[in-house]
């Protein structure tokens, strides 16, 4: 039989009887011994250590605010312990009432520690010590999901920020489950440094956008494929300075299509070279080279905005080559020349003896 108890003062304390009537109690009710509430609570319950039991098959509590005037709050909340109807779920809830909404729910059979609070303030998830302001702990990749749900009008995106024993990451889980960006174990202090819009690699204060730095002769940047196509580009838009070597790769392996530059497509090409001077926009030192729109199409790039340095030096190597060649031929011919005027000269001198009469 349904029950109602409405009190004004400090204890609300209920238990179920037989009586038809609804009970109106105007002053403190005080239950010495434990408390049980619902249409299924029997004389003689066995209450064990618990001082207050609600039992039936549907159990909520109602937290109902009568306030009516000025600015007090007047919001209703409710504890809900399952759903009501056959094959729910099994749950403990708190419910913003007027909202109609469950702001924090908690399932059946959740492990241990859950949602842990220490009372240093620190939260724990899976854990019961939590170490740090937020601890997750999982036997396997503990995982932060950035769920986008679109229920702003954005399309909806998730990405996944994770760790274990191999690597610490973020997944771009709606785009494919790809890993861009990774983190292994056992690295070197400052191995990455993003600092005053600059980034550092070995250290941690770069001096430049990017500072790379190493304390042994490890190579400091590759910019490459992963197969054998070597097409990658480095864009410096400014000055470059190599304080070492500047090796470009030109192996066999990574070419094909191999041809011969004839002498006269090098000397052609020669000949149309204009060198200028000229400077850069927004920097007034002056520089000496070419204009990628005005040379040759034989070292031009593509979309003429820029220039190779190993073309020019295949182009004028087999210029120079030509004229080393040419600058042989004439030697020779110089040679040949000097020795046939060194034995005209000889016979000369015989002939003019001989008519000297010597």
């Amino acid at each position: 039989m349904r029950k109602q108890i409405a009190v004004s003062g400090w204890a609300v304390l209920v238990g179920a009887g037989l009586v038809g009537a609804d009970q109106l109690i105007n002053d403190d009710l005080v239950v010495g011994s434990s408390l049980a509430i619902g249409t299924d609570a029997v004389n003689g319950e066995n209450f064990g250590f618990d001082t207050v039991r609600l039992k039936e098959n549907n159990l909520r509590i109602h937290f109902q605010d009568t306030s009516t005037s000025g600015s007090f709050p007047t919001r209703d909340w409710r504890i809900i312990i399952n759903d009501s109807g056959n094959g729910g779920a099994n749950y403990f809830a708190i419910e913003d009432s007027d909202a109609g909404r469950q702001v924090f729910r908690v399932e059946a059979n959740a492990p241990s520690s859950s949602l842990y609070v220490e009372d240093s303030g620190q939260i724990g998830l899976g854990t019961d010590n939590p170490a740090e302001d937020l601890h997750i702990a999982a036997g396997d990749t503990p995982t932060i999901r950035l769920d986008q749900d679109g229920s702003a009008g954005w399309s909806r995106y998730l990405w996944d920020v994770a760790g274990n024993e191999a690597n610490f990451f973020i997944r771009d889980v709606t785009g494919g489950g790809a890993l861009p960006f990774r983190v292994f174990p056992g690295g070197t202090e400052n191995n990455l440094v993003l600092r005053d819009g600059k980034v550092g690699v070995g250290l941690l204060s770069p001096n430049a956008m990017l500072h790379v730095e190493a304390t042994n002769n490890a190579v400091g940047l590759i910019i490459g494929p992963s197969g054998t196509i070597a097409s990658n580009t480095l864009h410096v838009a400014g000055s470059a300075y190599i304080g070492g070597t500047l090796t470009i790769a030109s192996s066999r392996a990574l070419k094909e299509n191999i041809d011969p530059i004839s002498t006269d497509e090098a000397m052609a090409a020669f000949a149309q070279l204009e060198p200028v001077y000229y400077n850069y926009i927004g920097d007034d030192e002056t520089q000496l080279g070419f204009i990628a729109e005005d040379v040759p199409e034989i070292v031009a790039s593509n979309g003429r905005n820029g220039l190779s340095p190993m073309d020019f030096s295949a182009l004028l190597t087999r210029v120079v080559q030509e004229q080393g060649r040419r600058e042989a031929e004439l030697t020779a011919q110089v040679e040949a020349q000097s020795a046939l005027i060194e034995s005209l000269s000889t016979r000369l001198e015989l002939l003019e003896q001989q008519n000297r009469g010597e």
